[in-house]
């Protein structure tokens, strides 16, 4: 295997290591273990991990800001300034707690009606449950049941009726509270300028970087868009007609688009569920390597049997999550490379989306039930167009791209149409 080509900057850097860059490393780098291999991942992995880098960045800067409004906070004090201070708040005395009326308790919590309403931010400084600077815990509506204080520096659990432990302290037990905070601040501000120094390294590879396929680690929410040709794995795929390893499809419109899954449809049928795009749909998680861009397949594979970049391939392997799929398995397919060919006496398909019912209307705008009003139909219909209008825009007036926009726009209008026609009958009746 060739050796990776490293510049100058990662040799001489004195970098972080790459797991101190990210919040989640385990997730964001899966598989890359050093800077030599970062080095090679491309302009849109290098984009993406500056992007990672940044969320991290902006996690700890907040965290640094709430450690020092907690450090302003206590400055100075003692307890017998928190009980002066917890005399502006409500100190509520006829609290009655038992179980939830709807029965899903947690715990024992308030369950007369004062309580159950309160507003959060109204005991501050009595009790913790509605108390602001009540941190996280079993939260009911307004109010926490169990929580811990954001203040107290002992982090023990508090219920929602615990009285205020800060009024307890003395003036040595808030200075050695002040340390404490000084030193996590500190702390936390060494880990952001790693998490800098990591980003102004990322940014300097990425200058001159080609374009490489997305790892999957790092594949954006966008990375299916309408109207994209697809190269998808049949391995796993049911009921399929053929036996070959690939087929190619094009991405369209379907259930939860760029919230997890992607849905594709192939020029002919590959499966025997014809309900389902006549046996053309395809459907798979976002997740999956095997459903891949057009070009990053013909790239990933040309490498993989001997290109240039092989190095990198090996990567964009080792970085699947082993437990989605068979790693030897895929290996074995992306190196056959077999793409199904629609048979020799294929017609041409025409899929007019027909909407003749309320079924056919909840399928096109992909609700499970009904909408309850206009403005939640409406919504569904937006969303829909939001992502297929630019399709159209990308495509030559020819492309069937272009064609399925057209059809799907149509039968969105159509399905809001019926649909609108339901409601507006079903609230004229309810006048009558």
């Amino acid at each position: 295997m060739k050796q990776t080509v490293v510049s100058e900057s990662v040799k001489t850097s004195k970098l972080p290591a790459l797991a101190e860059v990210f919040e989640y490393p385990e997730y964001t780098i899966r598989g890359i273990k050093t800077w030599e291999q970062v080095a090679i991942l491309g302009r849109e992995n290098l984009s993406q991990l500056i992007k990672k880098a940044r969320q991290n960045e902006q996690r700890l800067s907040r965290r640094i800001k709430e450690l020092t409004e907690q450090m302003e906070i206590m400055k100075g004090k003692s307890g017998a300034w928190f009980v002066e201070a917890a005399k502006g708040f409500l100190n509520p005395q006829d609290m009655v707690k038992g179980d939830h009326p709807r029965g899903d308790s947690w715990d024992i919590e308030p369950i007369d009606e004062k309580s159950q309403t309160r507003a959060f931010g109204t005991t501050t400084f009595n009790i913790c449950g509605w108390c602001k600077h009540a941190n996280c815990g079993t939260m009911r509506m307004y109010y926490y049941i169990t929580t811990n204080c954001g203040l107290y520096p002992y982090g023990e659990e508090c219920k929602f009726d615990t009285p205020c432990k800060l009024q307890k302290l003395t003036e040595e037990d808030f200075r050695a509270v002040i340390r404490n905070l000084k030193r996590k601040i500190s702390f936390l501000k060494d880990d952001r300028k790693k998490v800098q120094t990591g980003i102004r390294q990322f940014q300097l590879l990425a200058k001159d970087a080609p374009s490489k396929p997305y790892l999957m680690s790092l594949r954006p929410e966008d990375y299916y868009k309408i109207g994209d040709e697809l190269i998808i794995n049949l391995r796993a795929f049911k009921d399929k007609k053929f036996d070959a390893k690939w087929v190619q499809a094009t991405c369209i419109f379907g259930y939860r688009h760029q919230d997890g899954f992607v849905s594709a449809v192939a020029p002919f049928p590959v499966h025997d569920n014809l309900d389902y795009y006549g046996g053309r749909g395809i459907s798979s998680s976002e997740s999956n390597p095997g459903c891949l861009q057009y070009a990053d397949y013909h790239s990933l594979r040309t490498a993989f049997l001997g290109g240039a970049d092989q190095e990198f391939v090996f990567l964009w392997l080792d970085n699947i999550d082993s437990k989605k799929i068979d790693l030897l398995e895929f290996r074995k397919d992306l190196m056959e490379g077999w793409i199904l060919r629609p048979p020799e006496d294929q017609q041409p398909i025409v899929d007019e989306m027909k909407v003749e019912s309320v079924k056919d209307a909840l399928r096109v705008l992909q609700m499970l039930m009904e909408p309850e009003s206009i403005e939640d139909l409406e919504r569904w219909v937006k969303m829909q167009l939001r992502y297929i209008r630019p399709a159209a825009k990308r495509q030559k007036a020819d492309d069937p791209v272009k064609e399925y926009v057209i059809k799907q726009t149509r039968a969105v209008y159509a399905a809001r149409k019926l649909l609108k026609e339901r409601l507006e009958d079903r609230r004229g009746c309810k006048k009558d």
